[in-house]
């Protein structure tokens, strides 16, 4: 499953991303500032650049997601 993790960065959602990487499920996270999400992408999630307050990033961002 594709599943978008908005947050990934932060304490809750760097320990979703974990789980749902040893789960096997396909990430993709919502990054304002991608230089500070090269922890979660060297873990092999898909970053998306844009903010919760753009509504076109969000769109983007969720394009071909399930969850």
């Amino acid at each position: 499953m594709k599943v978008l993790v908005i947050g990934a960065t932060g304490f809750i959602g760097h320990h979703l991303v974990d789980r749902l990487l040893k789960a096997r499920h396909s990430v993709r996270a919502l990054a304002r500032k991608p230089e500070a999400a090269r922890e979660v992408e060297r873990q092999g999630v898909e970053l998306s650049k844009g903010d919760v307050r753009d509504v076109e990033s969000l769109v983007r961002a969720a394009k071909g997601v399930e969850v």
